[in-house]
């Protein structure tokens, strides 16, 4: 059958949904067994609870800000090709039994699974494979998180360094 835009954005949603849970599951499993309990330290468990957040967050907001799936199966739907329709809105007239004025409603197209496939494999291929695309997302913030604190770091020692060379320039301008 043919689905508009609204039934075909939850069909969407409904198959990335389990399978982005799956992956979350697996990574999660492998967190687990990179720092097993019985060996926890704070600090594991600190860095423990930091990477399963990390992954919590990753998992939540990838398929919404990454990828702007929303956006995505918007132009899915707006660019396919509606063949039932010709691709052009339809309206019926619908009576009204309280005032008894009839009135034109709009009928959107609908947009047949074949149709969504064509474009879909172009605009959203992210939806072919949502675990692979959660452990993408993943792995940036964890690069991100681990460059952060070295980043600071560089940060900090270009800072001693501009303000040792400002302190040694103002001495030699002091003493001239």
């Amino acid at each position: 059958g043919s689905l508009d835009q609204a039934e075909m954005e939850a069909v969407c949603h409904y198959a990335v949904a389990p399978r982005v849970a799956a992956a979350a599951a697996l990574l999660r499993e492998g967190a687990e067994g990179a720092y097993p309990a019985e060996t926890a330290t704070r600090a594991r468990r600190r860095r423990k609870k930091a990477l399963l957040k990390l992954l919590e967050n990753a998992c939540r907001r990838h398929f919404e800000m990454e990828v702007e799936m929303a956006h995505r199966l918007r132009c899915v739907y707006a660019w396919a090709e509606k063949a039932h329709q010709e691709n052009r809105t339809d309206s019926v007239m619908v009576s009204d039994d309280v005032t008894g004025r009839a009135r034109y409603v709009n009928l959107d197209p609908k947009i047949s699974f074949k149709e969504f496939r064509e474009e879909q494999r172009h605009v959203l291929a992210a939806l072919e494979r949502p675990g692979e695309e959660v452990a993408k997302s993943f792995r940036e913030d964890l690069l991100m998180e681990q460059g952060k604190g070295r980043q600071f770091q560089e940060l900090k020692k270009q800072c001693y360094q501009f303000i040792t060379a400002t302190a040694v320039l103002d001495l030699i301008i002091s003493y001239l």
